[in-house]
């Protein structure tokens, strides 16, 4: 787990594989051509690539007519634009529940040094409210492929959350994703933590230093934030001293909230601890803007050794 590899790499190399796999997928480009690189999409299917720079909202009318008209779009902007058009989003794919991806880049804190209003902390929160919309975050670039892949053979609204910064590999090509379904990547007997994204490596570095302390500590990578594996939520906190979520997006409505809900009815009464972020970002590199949240290994370790004590 050393390699770093951006998800967005994962991604548009996997667009060509299902481009070819699935002849009525169509690319709709609103604004991260060079960003997420569909230009490799373009060159292979000129006539199956759109771009419609900063005009989003018309992205997504063109999108949903094509959906509508038996295409599968892949509808591709930021995570931070489309946190803008939740309503749009809602009532004209999900309502009538088009076939229809919805691929966010740069979320999170990861677009740092953009600044707060780049930033996409409550994505989360808005594709999970929204009825017959699915919700992924991949943690490596296996994931981000699987998913991609899982995501292109499904039917219905799909929203994929990924990453700017490089993360190291986690996983290896057997690698396999399923919809609804969580994966442990670390074993562990007094505490569970569950993450998302870049911060599942995070957690394994966090449970690393918890062991050299005597801590236990399981860690779950919940790509699939909806559908959410409740089954194995459950199963892991009744076994646990206590929980936890990390997440890079704001502490309501994300992972956290949704793992306390599967608690909640589940009559589980594990304590929970959500470790998240809890106010707007900032511009600056984002190795200190998840140092100053909390959202790098030594704070996870910090925070999750200090519940464990008390």
């Amino acid at each position: 787990m050393s390699e770093k590899i951006s998800v967005k790499a994962a991604f548009f190399e996997t667009l060509l594989e299902v481009g070819v796999k699935h002849r009525n997928i169509v690319v709709i480009n609103a604004d991260v051509f060079g960003s997420i690189k569909t230009d490799r999409f373009l060159h292979t299917f000129s006539d199956r690539h759109f771009d419609f720079g900063v005009s989003l909202d018309c992205a997504i009318g063109a999108a949903c007519g094509m959906a509508v008209r038996g295409k599968v779009p892949i509808l591709c902007a930021t995570a931070a634009q489309l946190s803008g058009c939740g309503t749009k989003i809602a009532n004209l794919v999900a309502l009538p529940n088009l076939n229809l991806k919805i691929v966010g880049v740069n979320s999170g804190l990861s677009s740092s040094e953009d600044g707060a209003c780049a930033q996409a902390i409550s994505d989360i929160a808005l594709m999970r409210a929204i009825p017959n919309m699915k919700v992924y975050c991949p943690a490596d670039y296996w994931e981000a492929k699987r998913a991609a892949i899982g995501m292109a053979d499904d039917f219905g609204p799909v929203y994929l959350r990924l990453h700017r910064s490089g993360v190291p590999i986690i996983y290896d090509e057997n690698y396999r994703f399923v919809s609804g379904k969580g994966t442990v990547v670390r074993e562990g007997s007094e505490v569970a933590i569950f993450a998302i994204g870049p911060m599942v490596y995070e957690a394994i570095l966090a449970a690393e230093l918890l062991a050299k302390e005597g801590v236990s500590a399981e860690v779950l990578d919940m790509c699939s934030i909806k559908p959410i594996d409740s089954e194995l939520i459950l199963k892991v906190a009744r076994g646990k001293k206590k929980l936890f979520t990390v997440e890079d997006h704001y502490v309501d409505g994300g992972l956290g909230s949704a793992i306390s809900e599967v608690l909640a009815g589940g009559g589980c009464g594990v304590p929970l601890k959500r470790i998240a972020v809890e106010k707007f970002g900032e511009s600056g590199k984002p190795e200190h803007l998840y140092g100053k949240m909390g959202l790098n290994a030594e704070g996870i370790y910090n925070l999750v050794f200090k519940s464990s004590m008390g």
